[in-house]
């Protein structure tokens, strides 16, 4: 028989959303954004210049490309070198993200 889903204990979900902390020129600025939204947008654009979505090595078209949507997204003025970082940031904050739900789910 199935356990009932009403029996089922809650599952938490924080929705804090990460904040980086920029330095430019000796001043500081924050910017929130969402994991998800930006690893969706790395996968697109992983496919758009061809690269392999699972393990991406990004080349100088798709970091030109990341910095402009991560600009659109509200990362203001975001440079190649900005987008090589929060590739890998968020690379690392997705796989972790994951884990964490498996971990969740298992737990029920």
């Amino acid at each position: 028989m199935e356990p009932s889903l009403v029996n089922m204990p809650a599952i938490e979900i924080q929705i804090d959303r990460p904040t980086l902390n920029i330095v430019r020129h000796g001043v500081s600025e924050q910017w929130q954004y969402d994991v998800l939204t930006i690893k969706l947008e790395l996968d697109r654009l992983a496919e758009k210049h061809g690269l392999d979505p699972a393990r991406p090595h990004p080349n100088a078209g798709y970091l030109a490309d990341l910095a402009e949507s991560l600009s659109g997204l509200g990362l203001t003025g975001c440079t190649v070198d900005l987008a090589m970082r929060m590739h890998s940031l968020v690379t690392v904050q997705f796989a972790q993200l994951a884990a964490s739900i498996s971990r969740q789910v298992a737990a029920l």
